[in-house]
């Protein structure tokens, strides 16, 4: 005979699931709705809710004031926490380079035993940036593609809150700034090409072309006439949360199609728009690494498993170079020490399938 087991209490449900919310950082910034207000939404009596905040109260994870407002507690279990509480703000356009970053953010916050707590923003006056830097012990801001306007900036570098950028640099106003891949750094895909013959470098973008993306097609025109080489910029960027993998395979089916050439070798600003590009290469019929080669910078941290593998930069741990950003945080000093600029000690070249020795250019 099947064994049944008592239902759990109404009150304990609600809870259950304000302690989830408690925990992480939910009501850090929005406040906990008054009794009536949390039955309302729980869909539950007002003494059943009254029921669940007191075992909150009990279990040290609330406190109610004598007007009745109801705050968040940090619980005696987790006083030692250095860490607090770490907004992670990005764009509300997920991708795999954002979701790289993220999670390198959440192994040294486990390890910090801090609250990481990701947040979206739709444009550069959305209010949850205003919330993030004036609720949370610290900040790790992504940027939008979009130009962020003088009032922002000037909101950022006014930040009651310990705030660092990835990929945006605002080191110029004292903001400290984590780069993952230095433009400059391209330097030695162009000299891996170069080992291999090539002479015709074309530049692809279809990624919207903010900050970093100028810099990676400008080190992209130095660095090809540094060399002595050939190369037209191919540039078609989408707009702001649109897909570049989407239009990176369109540009290339167009060209192919209207008998337009390419180099020997082209390289992508990113490793989405490569893809795009590759796979438009290969349905056209011309075999990546031998007809035409292919590279990038691998921010999406899948190169390696791409079919064919893709030659590119490869993401640095993203954990190990944000551990400072959190013991800065811990520290609760209001300056960074040390460069404002963050970076990788050493670049890694993967040298994947997608490059080969140069043909004479005709595809």
């Amino acid at each position: 005979m099947m064994q049944t087991w008592p239902q759990q209490p109404q009150y304990k449900k609600v809870a259950d699931v304000l302690r989830e919310r408690i925990l992480h950082g939910d009501y850090i910034v929005n406040e906990i709705p008054s009794l009536r207000r949390l039955a309302s939404k729980m869909g539950v009596s007002h003494i059943v809710a009254r029921k669940a905040v007191e075992v909150l109260i009990k279990d040290d994870l609330l406190v109610q004031y004598p007007n009745g407002r109801l705050m968040p507690k940090v619980p005696r279990h987790r006083a030692e926490r250095e860490g607090l509480q770490v907004a992670f703000l990005a764009p509300a356009f997920d991708s795999q380079y954002m979701s790289m970053v993220r999670i390198g953010a959440q192994i040294v916050a486990a390890e910090s035993r801090s609250l990481l707590r990701p947040m979206d923003y739709v444009h550069w006056n959305d209010l949850v940036i205003e919330e993030a830097l004036n609720n949370f012990d610290g900040v790790i801001l992504l940027a939008s593609t979009e130009e962020i306007p003088p009032n922002v900036l000037d909101a950022l570098s006014a930040a009651p809150t310990c705030l660092m950028t990835v990929d945006y640099d605002l080191t110029a106003r004292g903001i400290p700034c984590l780069s993952l891949f230095r433009a400059s750094n391209i330097r030695h895909l162009l000299d891996h090409l170069q080992s291999l013959g090539h002479c015709h470098v074309d530049c692809l973008n279809t990624q919207p072309v903010c900050q970093e993306t100028a810099a990676r097609i400008e080190y992209w025109r130095q660095g090809t006439q540094e060399r002595k080489m050939q190369g037209s910029l191919i540039n078609d960027p989408v707009r702001s949360y649109e897909r570049p993998i989407v239009r990176a395979y369109e540009v290339v089916s167009r060209r192919l199609e209207k008998g337009e050439k390419f180099g020997s070798a082209v390289f992508c600003p990113n490793e989405s728009t490569a893809n795009g590009a590759m796979r438009a290469f290969s349905e056209h019929g011309l075999e990546i690494g031998r007809d035409i080669s292919v590279c990038a910078i691998g921010d999406f941290g899948g190169a390696r498993y791409s079919t064919p593998s893709l030659t590119s930069l490869q993401m640095p741990d993203v954990a190990t170079l944000l551990r400072p950003c959190f013991d800065w945080i811990k520290s609760k000093k209001r300056k960074w020490s040390g460069p404002l600029l963050v970076k990788p000690q050493e670049t890694v070249l993967f040298i994947g399938e997608s490059t080969g020795k140069a043909f004479n250019s005709g595809n």
